[in-house]
C-alpha cells in the first residue's frame, strides 16, 4: 500500500511558491525564500 505523503498547512503553501522544475539563480532563490512563511523557532539556511 503506497501512503499518500501527508503536507502540512505551511508546507503546502511553500510548495505553491516553488517551480521544482525550474533552477533559481541565487537572487531568486533568496527572494522565494523571503517569502516562505518562517516557523516558530530560529533558523539558518547553509549555502
Amino acid at each position: 500500500m503506497a501512503k499518500e505523503k501527508q503536507l502540512n498547512k505551511r508546507m503546502k503553501e511553500t510548495a505553491k511558491l516553488v517551480d521544482k522544475a525550474k533552477r533559481y539563480s541565487l537572487e531568486e532563490a533568496i527572494a522565494v525564500l523571503k517569502k516562505v512563511p518562517h516557523p516558530k523557532f530560529d533558523e539558518t539556511v547553509d549555502l
